[in-house]
């Protein structure tokens, strides 16, 4: 389902956060912050900066409050009220501190009196005592019990000097608060901002391999942890809230159950009913709650401390049900944990509330870890939503697209040290066989010709493979002559994988062809190619193989082969069931021959490929000669000969040149010469399908590897082009400054001589070697999201010396590699090290 079907709860997740951050404003943004913490019975549990009438009576952990101004509280919610009220009459002056009378009760008041000898009346006590005041002790030493009054002037006319130590009971006193009238509002609207750009971020950059009702739940979440936070911003004020306090304990008990409920989409659990169960059982805890809290049967505090660990407990309740879902637990089952977890976690809140009552643990403590805990598995499912989940191979071979880069990264690998083969995958079976490979204008599925088809048979009747074992008779062996007709250079017949699909009567075979028709001496691929070949093909590379080629074959029954570690069973039966309906729909594909439309489409698909940084930075990356070179040869019609080293950047150049030609401004069209080849893997440009050029009509072609070419080859390619289209003919050359690329060439030199570009080797470019390098490490950090912002000096001079054989390609993989690597905010000659 598509994640617009679910706008509308998009919009329920913006509206619950608005009308959260209205409520929040409103019951919250005229408070101040008090220098003292009050419980929910009005006493003291911490108090600081409080000025006293009498320095001996300052306010302390464990006094209780008894009024404000003048007038008398019961409990928070009266200090919410009068403090809103002298907020509201001190005005805007927000510079102002605002003074507060209180008056406290202590239970037991201890105070000394020393009498210096004066003289007394003794019908009266001494100034600050009075009758129901105890004494305890006298000149620091206590007596052996309580002395009342009449006691007490005995011991004034017996020890006229003496120091003697009170007790007073429920001793009241005042003094007052000094607060600075702020504007605490932006504190909630920081916090409930945050919620909002987490859901932008969520709207903009979720992974849509996800299911969007993951998303929107996250979303929600979201919103009810914002308003758990509130619990650490400005605790006091929601114990003194009762509106506030419904607001968190709804939120903390609701916050977990709404994730059960996201995860289980993320799980293909989404029709058990188990996560809507949990969520529905929180709701009604939640109102049990908020209804005793609002009777006046459980206090705010109590009740948050209840919501908080209901909280902390449904994370734990949540990794053992994820625990039970692993071990393969029926729908019954889960639905069965979900109710007795969510009953056991309710009733593990209500006990342990109930015994945590007598020790009062302080709200700084058990706030912060709830708060932390909830936050914690908050930020993991934020992280699953915009990463997506882990991707498994068989997820991996979900689009053409993917699974032909799968093919061609295998041909690349399989060609590190045979830069000079053409490689395909032939997917085999007696009645017909089709070819993957790279081709004209990239990826091709095409029928095999009669005569390699034949061919293909005697290797798998004979067993046989090129090239043939060491104790093997070149000469009796059947392949042999096949191999030097054909061009072949390597031929392997390659067992399914570990994993595999598997179609009876399909083998997969590997071939390497050696495109240079004029070499009458090839030479074989070494026999460790073979092996590297077999190694390296793995499961998720043939099934992609066979996801390409089945549409061409007519296929029987698939069987599937034991699984790969990596990939689950319900993935596997899903590209059976794919791969039998690619069979059926092979037949019809057949019997259609024109393909007109088909070819139209892929030929579209490449036009303008990006090959390369950015045009609007190329300025940087580019000596300025180059580009003047460039404007100069687009100044007249005719071709432009791009010579240079293999991986120098003339492809780049030529992208550059189309970029900036006024004269051609339709179509790019790509063509490797390497890979235009007939069956004995000779170049041959008669075999470019002429649509090629009628698409590249008033834009250009590129043709890759010209000197494969024969100059018959080249003439035809600048009669097609005469008037047409632009075209760029790019040659290898290690030394292009020394020599012309069209030396070989003496019929083509006096034409085109004075349209060659010479583009240097990239190690010899110094003046643009820094702009390439930190092109690359930008591109790289920002792709994986590091913070590199650098490259160190001596790291500099690594770069700098650098031959870079391997041209601009090398320098890419290098820098990618060092920031990969590194742990740093610059990178280091260490981390250039194992490339340099």
């Amino acid at each position: 389902m598509k994640s617009s079907s679910y706008a509308g709860w998009w919009v329920l997740a913006l509206v619950l956060l608005l009308v959260s951050t209205g409520l929040s404003y409103w019951r919250f943004a005229s408070l101040v912050d008090l220098p003292i913490d009050l419980g929910p019975d009005l006493s003291v549990r911490n108090s600081q900066n409080i000025e006293a009438t009498d320095s001996s009576m300052r306010v302390s952990r464990g006094d209780r409050l008894n009024a404000l101004n003048g007038h008398a509280i019961k409990d928070l919610s009266d200090v919410r009220s009068i403090v809103i009220t002298l907020i509201e009459a001190a005005g805007p002056q927000a510079n102002e501190p605002i003074s507060i009378d209180y008056q406290a009760v202590r239970p037991l008041h201890r105070f000394t009196l020393t009498l210096r000898g004066e003289s007394f009346d003794g019908t009266m006590l001494p100034l600050g005592v009075e009758p129901t005041d105890d004494l305890v002790e006298v000149d620091g030493r206590a007596l052996p019990g309580k002395v009342g009054p009449e006691g007490l002037k005995s011991i004034m006319a017996s020890r006229p000097e003496a120091v003697l130590g009170f007790e007073r009971r429920n001793a009241v006193f005042g003094g007052k608060i000094q607060v600075q009238q702020t504007t605490l509002g932006y504190a909630y609207l920081g916090v409930y901002g945050i919620a909002a750009f987490v859901l932008l971020l969520l709207v903009q950059l979720r992974s849509r391999r996800l299911d969007p009702r993951f998303a929107v739940s996250v979303a929600l979440e979201t919103v009810l942890y914002a308003t758990v936070v509130l619990l650490v911003l400005r605790y006091q004020w929601v114990v003194a809230d009762v509106v506030m306090a419904a607001a968190v304990v709804t939120a903390a008990v609701t916050v977990r159950p709404i994730a059960f409920i996201g995860r289980a989409f993320t799980s293909d659990s989404e029709t058990s009913a188990g996560p809507f169960l949990s969520f529905g059982l929180a709701v009604i805890a939640a109102i049990a709650v908020n209804v005793l809290m609002m009777r006046g049967m459980l206090t705010t505090e109590r009740a948050l401390q209840f919501a908080a660990v209901t909280g902390g407990l449904y994370i734990v309740y949540e990794l053992i049900a994820g625990f039970a879902r692993a071990a393969g637990s029926s729908s019954t089952q889960e639905r069965s944990i979900y109710l007795v977890g969510v009953i056991v976690v309710c009733a593990l809140a209500a006990v342990f509330e109930y015994l945590a009552e007598p020790t009062r643990f302080l709200e700084d403590e058990w706030v912060l870890y709830a708060v932390i805990a909830i936050g914690l598995v908050w930020f993991s499912d934020v992280i699953l939503c915009l990463r997506g989940p882990a991707v498994s191979g068989l997820d991996e071979l979900e689009t053409s697209e993917i699974r032909q880069a799968k093919i061609s990264d295998y041909f690349e690998a399989v060609s590190d040290e045979l830069d000079e083969v053409v490689f395909r995958i032939i997917l085999y079976r007696p009645e017909r066989s089709v070819s993957l490979s790279r081709g004209i204008v990239g990826f091709e599925v095409n029928a095999v010709d009669t005569a390699l088809h034949d061919a293909m048979t005697i290797m798998i009747d004979e067993g046989a493979r090129i090239p043939v074992l060491a104790s093997t008779d070149a000469h009796t062996d059947p392949m042999a002559g096949i191999a030097r007709t054909m061009r072949i250079k390597l031929a392997t017949v390659i067992p399914p994988p570990t994993g595999g699909a598997q179609i009876p009567n399909v083998h997969l075979i590997l071939l390497g062809f050696d495109p240079d028709k004029d070499n009458d001496e090839m030479t074989l691929a070494p026999i460790e190619a073979l092996e590297q070949a077999h190694k390296l093909m793995t499961g998720t590379i043939w099934t992609a193989s066979l996801l390409e080629g089945v549409p061409h074959l007519a296929s029987e029954t698939i069987e599937i082969g034991p699984p790969e570690p990596a990939i689950a069973p319900e993935k596997v039966e899903a590209l059976e069931t794919r791969i039998s309906e690619l069979e059926s729909e092979a037949e019809d594909l057949h019997k259609d021959q024109s393909g007109l439309e088909e070819s139209v489409a892929i030929l579209q698909s490449h036009f303008t490929e990006e090959i390369g940084p950015p045009i609007d930075i190329a300025s940087s990356l580019v000596e300025p000669e180059l580009l003047e070179g460039l404007d100069y040869l687009l100044e007249s019609q005719e071709p432009i000969v791009i010579a240079g080293p293999k991986g120098g950047g003339k492809r780049y150049t030529a992208y550059l040149a189309h970029a900036q030609d006024q004269e051609f401004e339709g179509n790019l069209m790509q063509v490797d010469a390497a890979r235009i080849a007939d069956a004995r893997g000779f170049p041959d440009v008669e075999s470019i399908d002429e649509m090629l050029f009628e698409a590249a009509k008033g834009g250009a072609v590129v043709v890759k590897s010209c000197g494969l070419l024969t100059a018959q080859q080249i003439k035809a390619l600048l009669h097609k082009a005469k008037e047409s289209f632009r075209l760029y003919l790019l040659f290898d050359i290690d030394d292009p400054q020394a020599r012309s690329a069209l030396e070989s060439y003496p019929d083509l030199l006096d034409q085109l001589e004075h349209r060659e570009l010479m583009v240097p080797p990239f190690r010899t470019r110094q003046s643009i070697k820094k702009a390439v390098v930190q092109y690359y490490l930008n591109e790289t950090a920002l792709r994986l999201r590091k913070d590199v912002l650098g490259i160190s000096s001596a790291a500099w001079e690594l770069i700098m010396d650098h031959p870079f054989h391997g041209e601009i390609e090398e320098c890419k993989v290098l820098v990618q590699t060092a920031v990969a690597r590194t742990e740093s905010e610059v990178l280091d000659e260490s981390d250039f090290l194992t490339g340099v």
